[in-house]
């Protein structure tokens, strides 16, 4: 992947999703910037040969279940998943600079409240923290933008302080789709649809079951509404790939057994931080059962 395909993402250039790319190896692919997310999910459904990048999980939401949903709706593929990590900074025109005004995306002004109320100074809005820094180094003193280190200093801004954010990192999970799934490589992941068979006790076990007995390691699961009425669907995470022997026979099981099944996709598993950082020790046992 690289020069030559086209790739959509629902923000503006220089967005965080447009940042992304890089972590796909498509830093040099050609960027296609959308209004909103149904708008890159339809393009792809539509555009062969096109791929789109989606956020899916946030350090902030955790799952982004509306995007999930209109994924599990779509006739596209995830292929791909990495996490954008980055940290925020402050940015000034000059050294001396002291922020009269402080301009950033609206979720980087959320995060860095505490600093911005300490300063005393007013707040904007901006469409992207690349949008921001463009402001102030146009704008000049008085004005200071919240942003990654590396928009920064592509605007040729200087940093003032690196420390303004109540969390150290703010960490996006964005997932690839498109129409082709990648080859196995050993170390893979998986996302599937189940919809039960039927509303019963019992019925998720006989899913797990399943996918237990061939030797299939879950990751993940998430229930949700399918329509208006009592029907739902598990969003089911899996390690392994759908080309893997074990995986393939759960999925012809579980149709067997009368539950709606399909593959969501199928992707290398990402090697970098994850969204959540795993907790150090388990939780503590103050909820157990006495009795």
């Amino acid at each position: 992947m690289g020069p030559g395909r086209m790739v959509a993402f629902a923000e503006p250039l220089g967005s965080s999703s447009h940042r992304s790319l890089g972590l796909f190896g498509l830093a040099d692919a050609d960027p296609l910037p959308m209004i909103s997310l149904d708008e890159v999910v339809s393009t792809v459904e539509a555009t062969p040969g096109l791929l789109g990048v989606v956020p899916v999980e946030t350090v902030l939401e955790g799952e982004l279940a509306a995007t999930l949903d209109r994924l599990v709706d779509a006739r596209v593929l995830v292929v791909g998943e990495a996490v954008l990590a980055e940290p925020i900074w402050a940015f000034g025109a000059d050294a001396g600079a002291s922020a009269h005004v402080v301009i950033s995306h609206p979720a980087i002004l959320a995060l860095a409240a505490g600093w911005i109320a300490a300063t005393g100074a007013e707040v904007r809005e901006a469409l992207s923290t690349r949008h921001a820094c463009q402001e102030v180094a146009l704008a000049g003193p008085g004005l200071v933008a919240l942003a990654p280190p590396e928009v920064g200093y592509q605007a040729e801004l200087i940093a003032l302080e690196d420390s303004v954010t109540s969390i150290p990192e703010v960490r996006t999970r964005y997932v690839l789709i498109g129409h082709e799934l990648p080859a196995p490589t050993g170390d893979d992941r998986s996302r599937l649809v189940v919809v039960p068979r039927a509303d019963v006790v019992g019925v998720l076990a006989e899913i797990t079951s399943v996918l237990a007995a061939a030797g299939v390691n879950l990751t993940s699961i998430v229930s949700r509404p399918l329509g208006l009425g009592d029907e739902h669907y598990f969003l089911i995470g899996t390690r392994g790939h759908a080309a893997d022997p074990g995986l393939e026979h759960a999925l012809g099981e579980l149709a067997r057994l009368g539950h709606r099944v399909r593959l969501l996709g199928s992707y290398p598993r990402w090697q970098g931080p994850e969204v959540v950082v795993p907790r150090p020790t388990p939780p503590s046992d103050g909820l157990a059962h006495d009795g």
